[in-house]
């Protein structure tokens, strides 16, 4: 009698964190797709990693993508990784990069020099507020976190005496999470 074992492929932890690592990031919607690019298991991620057991192949190569950056930070690279052959556990980890931060300038048209006193908001593309602040001279660095990719107006609520409120500017923050001066 001969008897042949097959042994499961091995668990596999999904890690995704910031870059620098720490904590798991909550938000981000990943799948892994099979050599064919079919989707073999499609999530979210929490705060806990994610565990896939049992569902992979020995030896095969599979890729894990980002769909959706949790808000702040920008879309990942896929990460290509292969199943042990020998099916012990194995961690795969993706990091994200956080958005580039945005700054907001206030300037005199005909000199340049910044602006005091000129009252302006920062609104995401339903109206949201998400930042207001008052001019003063050194240009504004949004503290809020900004989603890659989304659209954000910047509108001037009150000039500064002598002057006139000028028009709203919207701006798309970039996907590649590079920093911004508007």
């Amino acid at each position: 009698t001969v008897t042949m074992y097959d042994a499961p492929s091995g668990s596999i932890t999904i890690s995704k964190q910031a870059i620098g690592g720490g904590s798991e990031l909550v938000g981000a919607h990943l799948r892994i797709l099979d050599g064919n690019g079919t989707v073999v298991e499609e999530w979210d991620s929490t705060a806990t990693a994610h565990q896939i057991v049992a569902k992979l192949i020995a030896g095969a190569t599979y890729t894990l993508v980002e769909t959706t950056a949790p808000a702040g930070y920008v879309i990942a690279e896929s990460v290509e990784f292969t199943v042990n052959e020998d099916g012990t556990a194995q961690t795969v980890t993706m990091y994200d990069a956080p958005v580039g931060k945005v700054t907001i300038a206030k300037r005199d048209k005909s000199s340049g020099d910044e602006l005091v006193g000129a009252t302006l908001k920062l609104t995401d593309s339903i109206g949201n507020v998400i930042e207001r602040w008052t001019t003063t001279t050194t240009p504004h660095v949004i503290k809020a976190t900004l989603i890659s990719g989304a659209t954000y107006t910047r509108t001037e609520v009150e000039a500064p005496d002598g002057y006139e409120i000028a028009d709203s500017i919207t701006f798309q923050v970039q996907e590649d999470g590079e920093p911004m001066t508007i």
